[in-house]
């Protein structure tokens, strides 16, 4: 889940990183293809892993998520 401000960057196909994401699944792998939401679980897109899920929580910089696609809103 990434906090709800970057919202918009992440429907643009910006990647998610790491100072953004306040929870994660602790089973992705990094490489693992994943689904990206935000606070109240709307989707915002998908892509690919880049960190494990300690490295996503602890690190305050660097991609955790490089988005393939974005999703338009409704």
């Amino acid at each position: 889940m990434v906090i709800s401000e970057i919202s918009r960057f992440i429907r643009d196909g910006g990647n998610v990183f790491a100072k953004h994401v306040f929870d994660v699944d602790p089973d992705i792998r990094c490489g693992d293809e994943v689904i990206v939401v935000d606070k109240k679980d709307t989707l915002l897109g998908t892509g690919r892993a880049s960190l494990c899920p300690s490295e996503i929580l602890e690190f305050d910089r660097g991609p955790a998520v490089e988005v393939r696609s974005g999703v338009d809103e409704d």
